[in-house]
């Protein structure tokens, strides 16, 4: 069923602090950020490594939070994370909530399979991978073994929308030896409560906002605005209103 409980204090932007901030492990947003910036900045305490690879940049043709987001033009576009246990998450006993702002470009790509947010390992299957389904409108959290799925969560229907800003958030919450993963799309939850029973694998190839290194075909087309992966707190145990992420 849809968990419709309480939920952290979700702080609003300016000047706002967030409570849960000690368990950030990556934060990346675009306040401040000038037209065609390919510096990007991990602002959590983590402070993880990142690279811009091929096209990404920051654009001021849209915009949601500042004056810029991240572009991605769906061709081996990437703002690539180094190798870091903070974004392992193959162990099904580990609880996070990874979330983003993300709007597709309009046409058909939003119908086709978008990356949000993936880890991948550099022989073949993906550590995890949040994207759109590419059946509609849907989206897709899957953790992998490998070279295959151990685990998928799947919001199948018109949950997305062209030329549209999107909150989407995936959490994974203990429940004894297994982990409940819930997913929400605008603060709403689009689906019942998933239970994952098995671990995945844990790759050693880092990880990529907006591009899928395995699959490049099933990049982004699109811009994101902000990330925010916390480790350790699910942060969301119910629907809530999506607000811009405080950086402290």
């Amino acid at each position: 069923m849809l968990i419709l409980g309480n939920v952290a204090s979700v702080p609003p932007a300016g000047g706002a602090t967030d409570p849960l901030f000690s368990n950030v492990v990556l934060l990346v947003n675009s306040i401040g950020k000038t037209n065609g910036s390919t510096t990007f900045t991990d602002l959590s305490d983590s402070a993880q490594t990142l690279s811009a690879e091929s096209s990404a940049q920051y654009s001021d043709a849209v915009t949601k939070h500042g004056t810029t987001s991240i572009a991605f033009d769906g061709t081996n576009d990437s703002v690539h994370i180094s190798d870091t246990s903070d974004l392992d998450f193959s162990d099904r006993t580990v609880e996070f909530c990874i979330e983003c702002w993300v709007r597709i470009n309009g046409g058909a790509s939003v119908a086709t399979l978008n990356t949000f947010m993936c880890g991948r390992d550099s022989s073949s299957a993906e550590e995890w991978v949040l994207r759109t389904s590419g059946a509609g409108y849907g989206v897709i959290f899957a953790i992998m073994g490998s070279g295959s799925t151990v685990f998928s969560h799947y919001a199948n229907g018109t949950f997305l929308t062209d030329d549209t800003w999107h909150h989407i958030a995936v959490t994974r919450t203990l429940n004894g030896t297994d982990g409940d993963v819930d997913m929400y799309i605008d603060g709403v939850a689009a689906l019942a409560t998933g239970t994952q029973t098995s671990n995945g694998t844990t790759n050693t190839a880092g990880y990529d906002i907006g591009h899928n290194d395995f699959r490049p075909a099933r990049d982004l087309d699109g811009y994101v605005d902000s990330v925010r992966v916390t480790r350790g707190d699910p942060r969301y145990t119910g629907d809530f209103t999506p607000a811009e992420f405080p950086t402290s």
